[in-house]
């Protein structure tokens, strides 16, 4: 590669990275205002969460569509269409006049958010060679892991100084500004494009699905077990289950979950699941530990996981180049140990914890997730021909966005059950971290089924 093409992939990188850090940013930049939008709009921790669940949910759904998109439409136009979709939900956020506005307003980012995301991991693996993959995708966690990582501390220094609505102000502002960059300096189009085709009953069906699933669990969480509430999540898995069928015959599927028939990519999806959910879930139930459980304020909360994210930025390429050096399982298992040991401790935490030690814990935990977000999706897509990167991305994508919402809402329950007129007790959050630790456990023992 000489150095014209090395210059022109830098500028593609900064360009698609700086669209991808905010719209990743706005996954976790309400963290830390829920307590103060639970209070204005005067609802409970199970129902505020939706505003982070029904995201990522969205963001989900969106990434099983992506191979279509990125191989039916060039580069420039599908990154300024997935800009401009999160621009104009980060306006109806900014405006919104009530929790149900909110809610709406938060699926338009997910929407354009998904796409961007895909479309910036697969453009990575077209750009570098496949001995670099790991350090290449780490770079891009270094800025998209970190984005959300960082959110809670932003947000609750944002939300102490001027309330939750300034988090949009700056949102709209970032996004217009880089649409305006991406029309001078992206390029038209990057990466082979391959055969596609759109199934828009796949994607109707595994919406719908979803959001059956999402709306039975979190009646279950308020203590709604009804037959009505039993009969939509029946319904939701039977649908599940007809995607994946329907995918398996189609000739040109939306989602080739045939992939799965590769068992590195099968298990090596599975650990990625687990641990976006512990990652996904860990900003949500710290602050509100902190805010809700401890008394503290959300700047406090926010200055809590500062150190602990700083370091995840900082420490995150190291996480591929070990992958690079070593391979896929000794990453996950220093990846899972480091989180266990972090994890465990917050199963205890009560009103008698310090600051200090939620700190610590809180950044072991980042720091088993720098060995288990970017670098084993490089391990999951290892095996994988080129033509086939746009839906193996999809499918890590889609779906541990999916599991991370649908488990997260589950977590909630176990905070939102023991707690009452929204305050949230230490032993809700203990109950959550439990089941984490149940589930890293599980990543380590799949490590046993892997062949290299």
């Amino acid at each position: 590669m000489n150095q014209n093409q090395k210059t022109n992939r830098k500028i593609i990188l900064i360009i698609l990275i700086t669209g991808a850090f905010f719209a990743s940013l706005s996954q976790s930049l309400l963290s830390s205002a829920i307590p103060s939008i639970i209070t204005e709009f005067q609802i409970n921790a199970s129902v505020a969460q939706w505003l982070t669940s029904a995201y990522i949910l969205t963001l989900g759904v969106v990434c099983t569509i992506t191979p279509y998109l990125i191989n039916k439409y060039p580069t420039k136009n599908l990154f300024q269409a997935s800009m401009l979709i999160f621009l104009i939900g980060s306006i109806l956020s900014y405006i919104s006049t009530n929790f149900i506005t909110l809610l709406i307003s938060r699926l338009i980012q997910g929407l354009g958010t998904g796409i961007l995301f895909s479309l910036m991991q697969v453009m990575i693996l077209y750009l570098y060679p496949k001995n670099e993959h790991g350090k290449a995708l780490s770079y891009i966690g270094l800025v998209v892991g970190f984005a959300p990582s960082l959110g809670p501390t932003l947000s609750g220094i944002i939300v102490d100084l001027s309330g939750w609505r300034t988090i949009f102000q700056l949102l709209i502002i970032v996004s217009t500004i880089t649409i305006l960059f991406a029309q001078k300096f992206l390029p038209k189009d990057a990466g082979e494009k391959y055969t596609t085709k759109m199934d828009f009953l796949s994607a109707g069906i595994i919406a719908l699905s979803i959001m059956l699933l999402m709306l039975a669990i979190t009646n279950i969480t308020t203590n709604k077990l009804t037959i009505d509430t039993i009969t939509i999540l029946i319904t939701g898995i039977i649908l599940f289950i007809l995607f994946a069928y329907r995918q398996i015959k189609l000739e040109i599927p939306l989602l080739n979950i045939k992939l799965f028939k590769d068992r590195k990519f099968l298990i090596v999806n599975l650990i990625i699941y687990i641990s976006f959910i512990c990652w996904m879930s860990g900003y949500l139930l710290v602050p509100l530990l902190l805010q809700s459980g401890l008394k503290y304020t959300a700047t406090i909360s926010g200055l809590v996981m500062l150190p602990a994210n700083i370091l995840y930025a900082v420490l995150s390429p190291k996480g591929g180049q070990f992958y690079d050096k070593y391979g896929g399982k000794p990453t996950i298992i220093i990846g899972a140990i480091l989180l266990l040991i972090g994890t465990i401790p917050f199963t205890l935490f009560n009103t008698n914890t310090t600051l200090l030690e939620i700190t610590i814990f809180y950044i072991l935990r980042l720091q088993g997730l720098v060995f288990m977000i970017m670098p084993l999706v490089a391990y999951a897509v290892s095996n994988l021909p080129q033509k086939e990167y746009t839906h193996g991305m999809g499918i890590i994508n889609s779906n541990r966005q999916i599991f991370g919402a649908l488990i997260t809402t589950i977590l909630i329950a176990f905070v939102t059950i023991s707690s009452k007129n929204a305050t949230v007790s230490t032993t809700g959050t203990n109950h959550a971290f439990t089941v984490q630790v149940i589930l890293i456990i599980f990543s380590i023992l799949l490590v046993g089924f892997l062949k290299d």
